[in-house]
């Protein structure tokens, strides 16, 4: 039982990682689109 526990909390551990780094680049994806956007209605 205690290592179902453990790996349950492995892979929400991965998940929250991957997750964290993902969100990242995302937003500086959308930051890249706005600022295109907004050079190009300049």
């Amino acid at each position: 039982m205690v290592e179902y526990a453990l790996v349950l909390m492995l892979v929400a551990l991965v998940v929250i990682a991957i997750l964290t780094v993902l969100g990242t680049h995302v937003g500086h994806m959308y930051s890249n689109i706005e600022n295109g956007v907004n050079k190009a209605a300049s």
